[in-house]
């Protein structure tokens, strides 16, 4: 398997992020937020959120619960990742 640079993989996503209709300042780690937002909406705990994105405190996981009502950006890739998350 060939490995794909950083840079490689960063002009990807913003190919595919275009495509998607997703706004321009949307970044690979935008997509670290948007699932944990995701995860809060569908029903996961601060606990698992907390473990899944590797924070030392819950308290860091919380702001996530402030924001499950979807933008138009958590709208658009709900439809692209579905029922995965």
């Amino acid at each position: 398997m060939k490995r794909v640079s950083t840079d490689r993989l960063k002009a990807l996503f913003k190919e595919v992020a275009g495509r998607a209709g997703l706004p321009k300042d949307f970044f690979v780690h935008s997509l670290r937020h948007t699932t944990a937002i995701m995860m809060a909406a569908k029903g996961a705990s601060p606990i698992r959120i907390k473990t899944w994105l590797r924070h030392k405190r819950v308290s860091s996981s919380e702001r996530y619960f402030e924001q499950v009502r979807f933008s138009d950006t958590g709208k658009k890739l709900e439809g692209i990742f579905g029922d995965i998350l």
